[in-house]
């Protein structure tokens, strides 16, 4: 398992800093399940006063029963058991104890006890405004987070001092927990984990992508074998739909009438669907970048892990549980097909960082798509890019589709300032080499030109 747990959080525990600094503090912190929320809080608190509770799915006595014990042994003070256990009287005996106070998981509170938001809000006009404590709500349960602390019809709007939802890593932060593997491996790695620092942790450096994928994802038992459907009975009351919904844009089906046809939910239903997966970040919308407002939008997974969950994990269930090795070996037969989407992220990424100024996109028209459409708007300059993760080198007969695909982008036509790039997992032919060092705006980019603008 790998051991390098905590990375690439400064802004993060900046953000904490800053609501600590300006008490009291109400900071809501929260984020999809594993994404590292208690790590960083964990981490944040170390060192200082604080009083750390993580809610259980039980009912209310039984959590604040929890709590009180928690707070008459951290703070050495067995009379606070003899208060009276209700989160008023915890949160009057506390406001004057000059400490952090962590709610984790506060949905399971608000499940238990649905009115703890307009108590907390009753409290903290009347009483904790004027104190020193510094509170802190994290939850898991993206929607109920959403819905019940930081929306407008929350108790709590206008009370909180702050918010943050923590997202996953991005390439460049994920790839750290493998300093080791080549390119090759990290990029597959990513497309595979994703950026949830728990689902990284699970992959040992020091076995092979495929040895990693045997161990951690498809042995029965294993932390990440039954980990999507966890977070999907947490978040859906009735998920087999979304299930449908989710396999099919896994298998390819990105346009709405292509997962209506694949699935057969009717459309309106289909609709619900789809807007509620986007809201739980599970899928987003893409539009061509030259039409934002476009109703053509496609939809894709989200998350890396999920794509590949139900790519090959979900509609091979069975076989799993049967025959490991015949679904160990089919992965490994398409591995690089399935990787070769995720690719494009990567070097959607890639261009974020070697190209400020930039807004960086897809673009497609009726059959024509290209891969990366990058404008800056400011300068009138734009750059077309294709990605291939392919064995073979590339050659120059894809800059000169690439250039010729270009023209069709109607984006300052007349009047803007055009460069080309190619991202090549194998490399490239002597011709379009020869080519691009006599051409200023041509650029190519093999695993190794990635690695060293990541690194930057």
């Amino acid at each position: 398992m790998n051991t390098q747990i905590f990375i690439d959080r400064e802004r993060e525990l900046e953000f904490l800093k800053q609501q600590e600094e300006q008490r009291p503090s109400l900071a809501v912190i929260y984020g999809r399940r594993r994404v590292g929320k208690s790590s960083l809080v964990e981490k944040f608190c170390r060192g200082k006063k604080h009083l750390y509770y993580t809610a259980s799915e039980s009912n209310k006595k039984e959590q604040l029963n929890e709590i009180y014990s928690l707070a008459s042994e951290k703070l050495e003070d067995k009379l606070i058991q003899d208060l009276k256990h209700s989160w008023e009287t915890l949160l009057r005996y506390l406001k004057d104890k000059n400490l952090i106070l962590v709610l984790d998981e506060f949905p399971y509170i608000i499940n238990s006890d649905p009115s703890i938001p307009s108590k907390i809000k009753r409290i903290w006009d009347e009483e904790l405004r004027d104190s020193n404590i510094f509170l802190i709500l994290t939850g898991s349960s993206v929607s109920m987070m959403e819905d019940d602390v930081i929306s407008p019809r929350s108790p709590l709007y206008g009370r909180r001092t702050g918010q943050w939802k923590l997202e996953p890593f991005d390439f460049t932060s994920a790839q750290k927990f493998f300093p080791d593997y080549s390119m090759e491996d990290k990029i597959r790695t990513y497309s595979v984990l994703g950026g949830i620092p728990y689902f990284l942790e699970q992959f040992d450096p020091d076995e092979s992508v495929m040895e990693n994928i045997s161990r951690s994802i498809l042995n029965k038992g294993s932390v990440l074998y039954n980990e999507v459907e966890f977070l999907m009975r947490e978040e859906l009351r009735e998920p087999r739909n979304y299930y449908t919904t989710l396999r099919s844009i896994s298998q390819g089906n990105t346009k709405f009438s292509d997962i209506q046809n694949d699935t057969g939910i009717a459309k309106n239903s289909l609709t619900s669907y789809l807007s509620i997966l986007r809201n739980l970040h599970l899928i987003k919308r893409r539009t061509p970048i030259t039409k934002k407002n476009s109703k053509k939008g496609r939809y894709y997974l989200e998350d890396n892990f999920f794509r590949f969950w139900f790519r090959y994990i979900f509609p091979n269930k069975s076989q799993l549980e049967t025959d490991k090795k015949l679904l160990l070996g089919k992965i490994e037969d398409t591995l690089d097909q399935y990787v070769s989407f995720i690719f494009e992220d990567v070097c959607r990424e890639c261009v974020n960082m070697d190209r400020t100024g930039y807004e960086v996109g897809r673009w497609w028209f009726r059959e024509e798509e290209i891969d990366i459409v990058a404008l800056n708007e400011r300068e009138k300059k734009a750059l077309f890019a294709e990605c291939k993760w392919s064995k073979n080198p590339v050659d120059s007969t894809l800059l000169h589709d690439l250039k010729e695909k270009a023209k069709k982008v109607r984006w300052n036509s007349d009047n803007r300032k055009e460069r080309y790039a190619i991202f090549s997992r194998s490399g490239f032919t002597k011709e379009i080499k020869e080519g691009s060092d006599s051409d200023l705006n041509i650029h190519l980019y093999d695993l190794n030109d990635m690695k060293q603008v990541f690194e930057k």
